[in-house]
């Protein structure tokens, strides 16, 4: 294929419990016997498996962890709940790209992606369209941060394969977008920019931050999943970017349970006592903060 066409690209799949013993050493296989042939390493990431959860998203997932079920991976799980418990997707997406980068005293230029991405499949409990575009906003965003090269979610729609308008980005009888095309509209800002370190001082408020490459424009990402429901007002301190105005915009709803997720515009403003930028994030919601330099 190269002989062909110099500049494609290979791209391999394989397993995505990238800390367990068992299938990172398979990766290892790959690598030692192909590593210089293909590109990009490929998994698919599917939070949660058939267990996702509503409250253990809340309260448990900050950061969110790679949990799949694996009844055939090497550590020993309980057979009547066969999940493997990796670490958080960012420290599996950096522990990937460390390893490459040096593997065996070689360093191999291979990038990692998730070409089929989502949250597990329902299984006795039903959530909203809108709670689903809530778990892929910090899915993306945690993507981001750990520096995946590139993530396709699955499916944008499949009328008659799911049965239901669920975690998807279009309906499927009219293909009217669901709340999740929304999370993807504000986030299409970041990409292709410079990820900037950021951190918040509660671990239920989930930071994306990123800087344009003409360092114009700065992009604060403040997803908003406190437990009980509440608005929270957040003080943004930037360090090395002076920023002359600021606008906000928020994927929010008037109910959380509901199928409805509205962009709406926030005020933020500029407190001179304590130099930080200040703004309401709503409850349960994701909030968009662009600055001027």
């Amino acid at each position: 294929m190269r002989a062909v066409d110099p500049n494609i690209k290979i791209i391999v799949n394989w397993r995505q419990q990238l800390s367990d013993q068992k299938y990172w050493g398979q990766w290892e296989d790959l690598i030692q016997d192909a590593g210089v042939d293909f590109d990009i390493g490929d998994v698919h990431w599917y939070w949660n498996s058939s267990q996702i959860n509503w409250d253990n998203w809340l309260t448990q997932e900050n950061p969110m962890q790679d949990r799949y079920w694996c009844a055939d991976c090497y550590n020993d799980y309980s057979p009547t709940d066969p999940l493997y418990l990796g670490p958080s997707f960012v420290e599996e997406i950096q522990r990937f790209h460390n390893e490459v980068n040096d593997f065996n005293g070689t360093s191999y230029d291979i990038k990692l992606s998730s070409l089929e991405w989502n949250v597990g499949q329902q299984e006795s409990v039903t959530l909203s369209e809108f709670q689903h575009a809530l778990m892929h906003a910090q899915m993306l965003g945690t993507y981001i941060n750990g520096g995946l090269y590139m993530a396709t979610m699955w499916p944008l729609v499949w009328k008659g394969g799911l049965g239901t308008n669920y975690r998807i980005i279009f309906d499927q009888e009219n293909y009217d977008p669901t709340p999740s095309l929304y999370v993807f509209k504000l986030y299409s800002n970041a990409l292709g920019q410079q990820l900037i370190t950021t951190q918040t001082s509660k671990a239920y408020i989930r930071p994306v931050c990123a800087l344009s490459n003409d360092g114009n424009t700065l992009w604060v990402y403040l997803l908003n999943k406190s437990a009980d429901g509440q608005a929270v007002r957040a003080n943004v301190d930037i360090s090395g970017f002076t920023a002359a105005g600021a606008e906000a915009i928020a994927l929010a709803s008037p109910d959380v349970f509901s199928d409805i997720g509205q962009l709406k515009k926030l005020i933020a403003e500029l407190n001179p006592q304590t130099g930080k930028w200040e703004t309401v994030l709503p409850p349960y919601s994701l909030t968009m903060l662009t600055f001027h330099k």
